[in-house]
């Protein structure tokens, strides 16, 4: 059957003014305008907002959202990975902070950044601290062992490991583990 050409010409007019076809396209350009709005004032989004974003990380992961919507979402700065952006927006608090008294030890910082700056070292010596996030940190001065407990010099231990196996990828746990070791063996023995 074909359409008649009113009936196209009709549709042609409805979709120029963003006509919604389906309901649920509806919601989402309003969800959109909260976000796009939440975005530019830097406001919390509420919880409603919270939730649709939820929704769109889930269907992005899961390939159900369109190109067209991933393409508007990127356009106004939407977060894809929160866990990234917190990190993201602690690095961005420490390196203030080490302009400011420069260092990076964090004694007279808030806690929630002094709590962060302990999770990093606890991350870094349990080997799961990604190269890039120790690079960024390496970058400003970050200290990984403030104590100075910790050897960071692989031992004659560590390189015979790596010989026989070739493993090196637990090398600073292991390097952690020595050094607690030598240090507990110097005090044992005076």
């Amino acid at each position: 059957m074909v359409c008649p050409d009113w009936k196209l010409e009709y549709e042609a007019l409805l979709d120029g003014i963003r006509f919604p076809w389906n309901p649920h396209d509806e919601t989402w350009e309003e969800m959109f305008e909260k976000l796009r709005e939440s975005i530019s004032t830097g406001s919390s989004p509420e919880k409603r907002l919270l939730s649709w974003m939820r929704n769109q990380r889930t269907e992005f992961v899961n390939g159900r959202l369109s190109e067209e919507r991933v393409r508007r979402l990127n356009e106004i700065g939407f977060c894809w990975d929160q866990r990234y952006e917190l990190w993201r927006k602690r690095f961005e608090q420490l390196r203030e902070y080490h302009r400011e008294h420069g260092e990076c030890l964090g004694h007279k910082a808030e806690k929630p950044l002094r709590s962060w700056i302990g999770i990093q070292r606890r991350e870094y010596w349990r080997t799961v601290l990604s190269q890039g996030k120790i690079d960024l940190l390496n970058g400003i001065g970050f200290p990984w062992d403030p104590t100075g407990k910790r050897s960071v010099i692989p031992s004659a231990d560590d390189e015979e490991w790596e010989i026989k196996t070739g493993d090196r990828s637990n090398i600073r746990g292991r390097v952690c583990r020595y050094a607690v070791l030598r240090i507990r063996r110097r005090e044992c023995t005076g």
